[in-house]
């Protein structure tokens, strides 16, 4: 079965260190998913550019990937869901359903046309340290901006008004 198989189902959180934690805004660039025969080397990325934090240290106009590479594969597919959700539902100005963002959700995102670049999300993302030896890891969740962050980016002359 495919990995991607059970993404509109899977539980849990993944991790990724390219954003420091608070929540930030970004312009989707690229969306790739790759999904080998050997289910560790599944991996799932996001590359987007900054355009808005609450944190100084993710730097407006950085770009940056969030790699999922699926060591923990529930955690994994509720990540790259939250990273679905949130584009369908921008892209389509509508609320996506858990169950809209399954593998052909991801083919169609991930696919050559890149349906979803340009598209603004945000990302949520929290800084857990279980294990005070670690750096730690962060935990974040995928949202549509709200309409006063749309404003905001509007004011600040990072997005342009609807005509």
């Amino acid at each position: 079965m495919s990995m991607f198989a059970k993404l509109a189902s899977a539980q849990g959180t993944g991790t990724d260190n390219w954003l420091k934690k608070g929540r930030t805004l970004i312009r989707v660039e690229s969306v790739e998913a790759v999904e080998p025969p050997a289910a560790l080397k599944t991996s799932f990325k996001v590359r987007g550019r900054i355009l808005f934090s609450s944190n100084p240290e993710n730097e407006v106009g950085q770009q940056g990937t969030a790699n999922e590479n699926f060591k923990y594969p529930e955690s994994a597919l509720a990540r790259v869901r939250t990273f679905v959700k949130a584009m369908k539902s921008f892209k389509e100005q509508r609320q996506v359903l858990d169950s809209e963002c399954g593998p052909e959700a991801l083919r169609e995102i991930a696919g050559e046309s890149q349906p979803m670049v340009g598209v603004i999300i945000a990302v949520d993302a929290t800084l857990k340290n279980t294990d005070p030896t670690k750096s730690g890891y962060t935990l974040y969740t995928g949202a549509v901006p709200t309409a006063e962050e749309i404003e905001h980016l509007i004011q600040i002359g990072a997005l342009k008004q609807a005509a």
